[in-house]
């Protein structure tokens, strides 16, 4: 009878050690499903996330200087002179879109020249005719300027949101 008993202790040990086996091998799976869903998901959600984060900061950083007269409407309606202002974040500002609103139409340009450095406030000019307005139409009937960055991260450029707008567009003291 004892012989019996110590064979039933052996089996149920044999299949104690399958399912202790098929518990860390299932563990191991795991983890390697896990890194390998890791390294191929998380630079994909960087590279989502970077322009994101890039247009956070300019539009909260680029702004359009109004009070000093700087942003203005050239007297011969050639063309604007506009104020950009740009605060601390450091991130690559590309250009500025510069859009314009007049008789509810809205025409816009962008301007990718020399910018300002973060802390740095710059006036840009943009001409009348880079706004392709319908004939006839003239710069002393807008009715609101707006300004959105555009933003270089990586290899690639992206417009963000409208950053800064002013509906008072005095003429150019020259």
């Amino acid at each position: 009878m004892m012989r019996k008993k110590v064979n039933k202790n052996l089996d149920f040990n044999k299949r104690a050690v399958s399912a202790v086996v098929a518990t860390v091998l299932i563990i191991l799976i795991t983890v390697a499903a896990v890194a390998i869903i890791w390294t191929s998901v998380i630079p994909m959600v960087r590279e989502n996330i970077s322009p994101s984060k890039a247009c956070l900061d300019a539009v909260s950083q680029v702004g359009l200087g109004t009070e000093e007269g700087y942003t203005c409407r050239k007297s011969d309606d050639s063309g604007l002179k506009l104020q950009i202002t740009r605060g601390e974040k450091d991130f690559e500002l590309a250009g500025v879109q510069v859009m314009v609103s007049i008789g509810g139409n809205t025409y816009s340009t962008e301007y990718t020249g020399d910018m300002p450095d973060p802390n740095e406030e710059k006036v840009i000019e943009v001409a009348a005719d880079d706004f392709d307005l319908p004939q006839g139409t003239t710069l002393s009937e807008i009715e609101k300027i707006e300004i959105a960055p555009i933003v270089k991260v990586g290899g690639t450029t992206k417009t963000c949101g409208t950053s800064a707008s002013t509906r008072v567009i005095p003429t150019c003291s020259e």
